[in-house]
């Protein structure tokens, strides 16, 4: 058997991964414990699957924890765990660091907070929009009124004059 062309085709990815069906899978485990190149082959796939997770893993923010439990025990029991983790990007350990590079945002009313500008327009467009529907009933009742009087003036104009 060709292994370097079993390699090549995509086959021990689609394991590593789990993507492969359960025969695949099965036959992958056979072939790996018959030939030690290929074992050697999927051990270092998964190394440099692991390699690159870990450099490009995003630390949550510090007070995942503390969520996760008060979200499945209802209370805070467990103490959060140490803070210190491994920095992927610069290759040192940080003790005690929360800047996570997440915005918190802790919220103690379930109401939206406008910027204090937005509140004075808001409320000039409330005006405006009042100002304007009054105007339109303004005008739509004028004009009701004159279109009735042009109808009366019609109506004179075409009655047959009477004369005495």
């Amino acid at each position: 058997m060709d292994i370097s062309k079993y390699i090549s085709e995509g086959r021990l990815e689609s394991y590593i991964l789990g993507l492969s069906s359960r025969e695949e899978a099965n036959e992958v485990e056979l072939l790996r414990m018959q030939y030690s190149e290929l074992n050697s082959a999927c051990v270092q796939m998964e190394r440099n699957l692991e390699v690159f997770g870990l450099a490009n893993a995003v630390a949550p923010p510090a007070d995942v924890w503390t969520q996760i439990q008060i979200r499945t025990t209802g209370k805070h029991i467990i103490k959060q765990p140490d803070t210190d983790y491994y920095s992927f990007n610069k290759g040192e350990t940080k003790r005690g660091n929360t800047d996570s590079g997440y915005i918190h945002v802790e919220s103690t009313t379930n109401q939206i907070k406008v910027h204090k500008y937005w509140r004075p327009a808001f409320i000039a467009v409330f005006v405006l929009s009042k100002i304007f529907l009054i105007l339109s009933i303004y005008f739509y009742f004028k004009a009701r009124n004159l279109e009735q009087q042009n109808m009366q003036l019609q109506n004179q104009s075409t009655a047959p004059v009477k004369t005495p």
